[in-house]
């Protein structure tokens, strides 16, 4: 079987990247010949079309310096290397009808996170299926992210989803907003990170060129904004421990704002290599949650300073509440620094195992595998 997968493309996100390699692997594992849709957001070095120099250019201009882009085209290199691009670029606004395939797979990632990300409002049919009524579409762990779907959105989801063959979303929140506005039987499956072992990650790990030899580190990764508070228990800790501290900025961090410019271009493979080689990862980010988990990490989650961001707090508690770590893994500066090291994973990989079944057998229905 042939499958395209559309997923939000061209972004310096690890956990964007990382869960599109996934998707592509763990279709591969069940046997279909997956690509990912390239799309015009898609970086170059020399960029294919006008619009992607304008864009650079304006990067340029506004920051007054190359870290942006350099930091994309580390992430176009990985992209190059593990997420089975097509030849073809597609727009996401003018797209041509895609032919040559025999299901779309839609996921995962915050695809029909329409309330935040005006980029996805704005191409609302190419996220969510409109027009592609040639071939099946599913879902595969696809992501709303917040609370709601806009009140604007409403009409042209609902018409869309109710035209495909399958659909599974990531969170248990967003089975409950789709299921008020779709006729279909909709399920609930682990983010694609987790569908493969620590071993498969840490083969396509690589360690960054500025960590030392013999070096302990802790890892920091925030997408939202850091406070005073948090930062400066961070610190101590770090301090304490005798532990260098490696911050990863989200991608729209303000240049001002960037610890280390060495650490803002890490790609996803360094991302990988640095969680599994760290002794504690501090982070606000699903993602980073998710690989610490799966890298047997100590980890702490704080919630996000920025109010617009609160309600994505749905995804961390299914995902804390489905591995049963709820009740030690939340950031809290008050915790007692000696014991901030602490994790207990004792029920994860009986519950992981069970989930990563449950997706297989979802996927192969979904995808007409059992009738082949």
């Amino acid at each position: 079987m042939r499958a395209k997968v559309i997923t939000i493309t061209g972004e310096s996100n690890y956990g964007n990247s990382l869960q599109n390699y996934a998707v592509i692997k763990t279709l591969k594992k069940i046997g279909v010949n997956a690509e990912t849709i390239k799309t015009e957001y898609e970086p170059d070095i020399v960029p294919h079309n006008r619009s992607n120099i304008k864009g650079y250019i304006k990067i340029l201009l506004k920051h007054g310096n190359y870290m942006y882009f350099k930091r994309k085209i580390r992430f176009k290199k990985f992209s190059d290397k593990y997420l089975s691009k097509t030849k073809k670029f597609y727009s996401e606004q003018n797209y041509n009808n895609v032919s040559d395939c025999d299901a779309l797979v839609f996921g995962s990632d915050q695809i029909w996170n329409l309330s935040f990300h005006c980029r996805l409002e704005n191409n609302i049919d190419f996220f969510t299926g409109g027009s592609f009524n040639n071939i099946p579409k599913i879902s595969y762990s696809a992501s709303i992210g917040m609370d709601y779907i806009p009140n604007q959105c409403i009409d042209k989801v609902k018409e869309n989803l109710n035209t495909f063959k399958a659909i599974s979303v990531r969170e248990e929140n967003a089975k409950k907003i789709l299921d008020e506005i779709i006729d279909k039987d909709i399920v609930v499956t682990i983010d694609p990170t987790l569908m493969l072992s620590k071993q498969e990650w840490l083969k396509i790990a690589k360690k960054p060129k500025y960590i030392k030899k013999n070096s302990k580190f802790a890892v920091s990764y925030f997408l939202g904004e850091l406070s005073n508070e948090t930062d400066e228990y961070i610190r101590k800790i770090t301090h304490e421990k005798g532990l260098e501290l490696i911050n990863l900025n989200s991608e729209w961090i303000e240049y001002s704002e960037i610890n280390n410019p060495l650490h803002f271009v890490t790609d996803p493979a360094e991302f990988i290599w640095l969680i599994a080689n760290c002794e504690i990862v501090f982070t606000d980010s699903f993602h980073g949650s998710v690989f610490s988990i799966i890298m047997d990490k100590p980890f702490r989650c704080f919630e996000r300073c920025d109010k617009k961001l609160e309600s994505m707090s749905s995804r961390m508690d299914t995902l804390f509440n489905m591995f049963k770590i709820n009740s030690w893994c939340r950031g809290n500066i008050n915790e007692n620094i000696d014991n901030v090291f602490y994790k207990d994973y004792s029920a994860v990989q009986s519950v992981l195992k069970e989930k990563q079944n449950y997706a297989n057998h979802y996927l192969k229905g979904a995808l007409s595998l059992d009738e082949a």
